[in-house]
């Protein structure tokens, strides 16, 4: 998986919050529409991160 560039999270403060973290880019996933039209999707990480969980 790709992460980003920057590091995603709140704006800096006076006190930090500690809950920056890496973000990922989207993936993306081959998908088969109507009439055999082939394309892609690009999914959320925290899409991915729900499929496991179902």
């Amino acid at each position: 998986m790709n992460p980003k560039a920057l590091i995603e999270g709140p704006p800096r403060r006076e006190v930090p919050i500690l809950l920056r973290q890496t973000s990922f880019k989207a993936l993306e996933e081959p998908v088969m529409f109507a009439g055999e039209h082939r394309g892609t999707h690009s999914a959320r990480f925290g899409e991915i991160e729900q499929r496991a969980w179902r």
